[in-house]
């Protein structure tokens, strides 16, 4: 669809949400994509004070792991009011159909997975 605007003069200084056929929980994502690459991590839930508290010192560490602005972010729901727009002739898919195909091509190890490993992690 962004790619399809670039060239169309219907597009030029519009805006158009762009959502998928299935709504999801950020939990239910993080749960997906943990079990995609075999991680068997427990998660538990935090009250949002103490998130907040954490994002507090995280954004103070070199590469911001997480800020208060990303963690609003996170609890806003994130829903489209309009159907996908039929301009881009585009079907929109599940991220069940398209994520597999990124975790694919990052399966093979990296210098930071040996970092991991090394640290224990």
């Amino acid at each position: 669809a962004i790619a399809h605007s670039l060239n169309d003069r219907q597009c030029i200084g519009k805006s158009f949400e762009l959502c998928g056929p299935k709504i999801y929980q950020f939990r239910e994502l993080v749960e997906y994509t943990a079990r995609l690459c075999g991680i068997k991590k427990r998660m538990t839930e935090t009250s949002k004070g103490s998130a907040m508290f954490l994002a507090a010192i995280l954004e103070r560490l070199p590469g911001k792991i997480l800020t208060r602005d990303q963690l609003k972010t996170l609890t806003q729901d994130c829903l489209c009011e309009y159907d996908f727009p039929k301009i881009f002739g585009v079907e929109p898919k599940t991220v069940e159909s398209i994520v597999p195909t990124y975790l694919a091509q990052s399966q093979k190890p990296t210098y930071l997975d040996h970092l991991r490993a090394r640290a224990g992690r």
